[in-house]
């Protein structure tokens, strides 16, 4: 699997340049370590997008729920809005984005 990040006239931005080294090493199965807590939504969040940019959509949309969850959890709803949708940008027929976003008053 090729990760493409390049842009239309051939150069790579600064920041998927950074990113470069880590989606070699997910592509090798050796996923960096993020640290993680039951409130730290941030881990899911770098692993879903790093996982969206080498084009493995169910890990990526595994750790959106996850920060989702915890964002409903901890009555973050904007950002729960945000990465429920990204699901469901993946993934039109989650049903666990949708019960998620349900919960959002």
């Amino acid at each position: 699997m090729k990760v493409i990040l390049e842009t239309v006239d051939g150069s790579i931005s600064k920041s998927k340049a950074k990113l470069l080294p880590i989606c070699e090493t997910v592509k090798n199965g050796k996923f960096p370590v993020f640290k993680s807590g039951p409130t730290n939504a941030r881990p899911y969040i770098n692993e879903g997008e790093i996982y969206e940019l080498i084009g493995d959509k169910e890990n990526a949309i595994a750790n959106y729920l996850a920060a989702t969850y915890l964002f409903v959890k901890h009555k973050f709803y904007k950002e729960a809005a945000e990465y429920g949708n990204r699901v469901l940008r993946l993934d039109p027929d989650n049903a666990e984005a949708k019960e998620l976003l349900d919960q959002i008053p």
